[in-house]
């Protein structure tokens, strides 16, 4: 939702339009904002859709040569909207704990439904966890302090790939997983970030700033943001070869 939002805004500016949102895609993005980034309409007077496809039209295949300045522009206008109630949350769990590093790593793993999406969609094979190892590694050579804070929709496959001791799967509130809110909010309040494919990682690294780390090359048709990214990538981000990552 908040890829599909970021063009209706660019959208808006480019045609000087009012643009809005439908009902059911604010809904989705009340519980990451204090207030909506656009107005919502009444999609029962308005739209003329029939079925929800994939866009192929020319503003959505605009993404593969967004800007730098655009990805800023709206990260500025997120970060100004995200609740401050989750972002509480994220800074006392990080405050309480015993050690503190110097560097805070967010990674988000995307899985379940996403891996038939890679095979089918895109051609291509779901990142395994060798590439979180190498890119854990990478960012361990280049810091003596560092921890990795884990979410992701599989939570026991990644438990069971990454032990480390630098390796934390954050709880915000004892005796319940965190939801979907929580660990996007979660990863904007980190220093660097890895991840693997998909508009959650990407808009949680853009908003975290700092050092991104993303996968490359794990499928034969281009995922469009992954073509956007290379095209014109932010600022110290670093796409990374799946096929050429050290399998330890």
């Amino acid at each position: 939702m908040l890829l599909e939002t970021a063009t209706l805004l660019l959208m808006g500016k480019e045609l000087n339009k009012q643009v809005h949102l439908l009902p059911q895609v604010a809904r989705k993005l009340e519980v990451y904002f204090t207030k909506l980034p656009l107005p919502k309409i009444d999609n029962r007077k308005h739209c003329v859709c029939t079925e929800c496809t994939d866009c192929l039209c020319d503003f959505c295949y605009k993404w593969k040569k967004i800007s730098t300045n655009s990805i800023n522009e709206l990260a500025d206008i997120y970060r100004g909207l995200l609740r401050q109630d989750l972002i509480n949350e994220v800074q006392g769990y990080l405050g309480s704990l015993q050690e503190q590093p110097e560097v805070f790593v967010g990674v988000h793993i995307r899985r379940t439904d996403y891996l038939d999406w890679i095979i089918d969609r895109y051609k291509g094979n779901p990142v395994d966890e060798h590439y979180f190892i190498y890119a854990m590694n990478l960012f361990r050579s280049r810091y003596k302090n560092v921890k990795f804070f884990v979410t992701s929709d599989d939570l026991p496959w990644c438990k069971e790939k990454f032990n480390t001791q630098d390796v934390v799967f954050p709880v915000i509130n004892k005796g319940r997983n965190n939801s979907i809110e929580q660990d996007f909010i979660f990863l904007t309040q980190m220093n660097k970030t890895i991840y693997d494919y998909g508009s959650f990682g990407f808009w949680a690294a853009v908003l975290a700033g700092g050092d991104t780390m993303l996968a490359d090359n794990y499928s034969k048709k281009l995922h469009p943001l992954l073509a956007a990214i290379k095209e014109n990538p932010p600022d110290n981000w670093n796409t990374l070869d799946v096929n050429l990552t050290v399998r330890e």
